[in-house]
């Protein structure tokens, strides 16, 4: 999946507007670089902590939100591939959450990234770690299944002195 490809010039004036994550009835404007894209406050709200506490601050009187087709904008300090990534997570997670599905490793860490930053308790977020783990073991023994796994044509070395090497380097 490209991250921009999603973006188009939309038909207003100013920025540009994502035609995927551009809804007439969303009624809030999120705005990353030159890429708007019209969503709903509830359905960020209940997948993120972060936006659920943004829109229920009160607005101070004498600073007017930014508006835009009548919907408050919401700037963001982001890639607008990287919110087009983290809006299709939220709309259409199914997709992240096939296993049997290879994802690129960009698509992976902008997952756990946003994820992460914007508190998104329904990102496939540990899905996305596991994936990251399959390729990056954290133990030994682990590391060992994956080599065995990877190629039929190496055989691993014989235990004992494979246990002998790990503990004169002082490892488990």
């Amino acid at each position: 999946m490209d991250k921009d490809s999603d973006v188009v010039q939309d038909p207003r004036e100013g920025p540009v507007g994502s035609s995927a994550f551009w809804f007439e009835d969303g009624n809030i404007i999120l705005r990353a670089g030159e890429a708007s894209f019209r969503v709903h406050s509830s359905v960020l709200s209940r997948n993120s902590a972060f936006f659920r506490d943004l829109f229920s601050l009160p607005q101070a009187a004498q600073a007017a939100p930014e508006l835009l087709d009548g919907c408050p904008v919401v700037l963001l300090h982001e890639i607008p591939g990287d919110v087009v990534m983290l809006l299709t997570a939220v709309y259409d997670r199914a997709q992240f959450l096939d296993t049997a599905t290879r994802l690129p490793f960009a698509t992976v860490a902008c997952l756990i990234r946003m994820g992460h930053k914007y508190q998104m308790e329904t990102i496939p977020v540990d899905g996305a770690i596991t994936r990251l783990k399959s390729c990056f073991p954290v133990s030994f023994e682990e590391s060992r299944v994956l080599v065995q796994r990877a190629s039929p044509f190496v055989k691993l070395e014989d235990e004992a002195p494979t246990r002998q090497r790990r503990a004169s380097c002082g490892w488990p």
